[in-house]
């Protein structure tokens, strides 16, 4: 889907855009990925948290719940997968030059894709592709109207999520929390990706910030910028 094509986000939040239909809100809360209906319940873990990036390679486990039955009576015990591994991929060729995340699966075919590559645009990290899988960008009517949501789209140009960024108080932290609102049902293998994709771009995104120098009291309710 052309970038001029993209409806804003909040058209896909009301439900003016076809096929608009929230299912799930992923949250992050520090390197753990949880449902905003049950905050206590981790659903993803990485090995660091991105929004701080501290790491040069970051590892994505999913976390799940089975039960196993004793002699007295049954209770769940936790079983993690460890999904993908992800890290800057350095610039190729001369002719593009845009910066690029290597994703690369550590889990079974069946659970993960072998190798991805997500790369951002030459201005930053508000727009990013998949290719093959899925693209994220700010639509022009939101950069327009100064609002920093990002739509999430399929390979054919499914809308699939809406992300919200973090925003940067006047003390220099962190207000409120980096959000996944998934509006289109997935397989599970291309669930796990597009939520690799998410913290990928949030931590080059969060990376370039840093370096740059932005500062940390730049205003409330900026979201990070490059």
């Amino acid at each position: 889907m052309a970038q001029q094509d993209l409806p804003s986000y909040q058209e896909v939040v009301t439900g003016d855009h076809p096929g608009s239909g929230h299912l799930q809100t992923l949250v992050l809360n520090g390197r753990n990925i949880v449902a905003s209906e049950n905050t206590e319940c981790v659903l993803y873990e990485l090995n660091s948290a991105p929004c701080e990036a501290m790491a040069h390679t970051y590892s994505i486990t999913k976390v799940g719940s089975r039960s196993t039955s004793t002699a007295r009576q049954g209770r769940a015990s936790q079983r993690r997968h460890h999904l993908y591994d992800f890290s800057k991929k350095r610039a190729f060729s001369l002719k593009d030059l845009s910066p690029r995340v290597e994703i690369e699966g550590k889990a079974s075919r069946e659970a993960s894709y072998s190798d991805v590559t997500l790369a951002g645009g030459l201005s930053g990290w508000t727009a990013c592709t998949a290719k093959g899988h899925f693209a994220g960008q700010v639509s022009i009517r939101d950069r327009l109207k100064k609002f920093d949501g990002i739509v999430w789209t399929s390979d054919d140009g499914l809308i699939v999520a809406l992300e919200t960024r973090p925003t940067m108080g006047e003390d220099g932290v962190l207000d409120g929390q980096a959000q996944l609102n998934i509006h289109e049902a997935l397989p599970a293998k291309d669930l796990d990706l597009l939520v690799a994709c998410w913290m990928a771009r949030l931590w080059m995104e969060s990376k370039a910030s840093l370096e740059a120098g932005q500062p940390r009291s730049a205003g409330s309710g900026k979201s990070l910028r490059l």
